[in-house]
């Protein structure tokens, strides 16, 4: 019966660390899409008289 307790003691534990690494995934997905409103790509560009779109830098065409 030890053993017993001891496999669902240790499936338990590994299903808590699943969830903790989950939520820690999406936390940092999150700090990710907010660190990004920073970068260039997600500002528009004055010079072309367009709205704020998503731009991909480096151009794709070259």
């Amino acid at each position: 019966m030890g053993i017993d307790i001891a496999l669902i003691v240790a499936a338990w534990n590994a299903a808590r660390i699943g969830r903790i690494n989950a939520l820690f995934t999406q936390v940092q997905q999150l700090w990710t899409a907010v660190d990004s409103f920073d970068t260039p790509a997600m500002q528009p560009n004055p010079a072309d008289g367009e709205p704020a779109t998503l731009k991909i830098y480096p151009p794709l065409s070259h």
